[in-house]
């Protein structure tokens, strides 16, 4: 009894948790799509690990592409209405983990980014060598 007990019960809590990740895990490019705002923090190492904050806006299409501008602040040194362009997206809807280029000021740079809150939050980050740091999204509108 106490066997078929524990079976059940792991079967269950299986279920439970499959039906969960599917429910929280999925998202698609189309999902993305709106105004979103965004903040991030890091260093550029390629500047002798200058600091850098930033804060801006961007609009998202449904396939992913989009475009905006951001303030960027790095060693005292501010920079307004630096442009953006995100192209060559591509997500695994299982996971909600994706890549993407971000064309900052004219030029590519690689990123990787999570989807998390059913669409309406993205952390980001460079995957090249020459900047660290995170970059926290939320979408403005459904």
């Amino acid at each position: 009894m106490k066997f078929a007990s524990w079976k059940s019960l792991a079967a269950l809590s299986l279920g439970l948790l499959s039906v969960s990740m599917n429910a929280n895990a999925y998202c698609s490019a189309a999902q993305l799509a709106g105004t979103w705002g965004f903040s991030g923090q890091g260093v550029d190492l390629q500047a002798g690990g200058a600091p850098y904050v930033q804060l801006g806006a961007l609009v998202l299409k449904s396939n992913g592409a989009g475009a905006g501008t951001a303030t960027v602040v790095e060693n005292g040194m501010t920079f307004t209405d630096v442009p953006l362009v995100f192209s060559n997206l591509t997500l695994d809807p299982a996971t909600c983990l994706g890549k993407v280029t971000v064309t900052v000021g004219g030029m590519p740079v690689p990123h990787v980014f999570l989807i998390l809150d059913r669409g309406r939050e993205m952390h980001i980050t460079s995957t090249k060598g020459n900047q660290t740091g995170l970059i926290i999204g939320k979408k403005q509108n459904d």
